[in-house]
């Protein structure tokens, strides 16, 4: 799971020109940066500029993932789609230009 800072590339119809947005995404990975080249590969696919992706978090570090993301994780890992990216809410913010 990681927090991703995006701004819009042109042709991005998600997200107006003037603001910037972050959203959690949760991914299978084996590592930290396995976990940052899919969700950047995912935010491209939506054309969005990835300006940082933070605080990753693997669920093998801990044991007390809530349920509520150990059900995610189960849901991704039985669709055996390895390149797929789960994401929350895209929370917006206005940007200084």
């Amino acid at each position: 799971m990681a927090r991703i800072v995006v701004v819009p590339r042109e042709g991005c119809d998600l997200l107006e020109a003037d603001k910037g947005a972050y959203v959690n995404g949760l991914t299978l990975a084996a590592s930290q940066a396995e976990c940052q080249t899919k969700v950047i590969a995912a935010m491209n696919h939506y054309d969005f500029e990835v300006v940082k992706v933070e605080d990753v978090f693997l669920f093998s570090d801990s044991s007390n993932a809530s349920q509520t993301l150990a059900t995610i994780a189960a849901e991704l890992k039985e669709s055996r789609n390895l390149k797929h990216v789960r994401f929350e809410t895209l929370h917006t913010f206005p940007r200084v230009m």
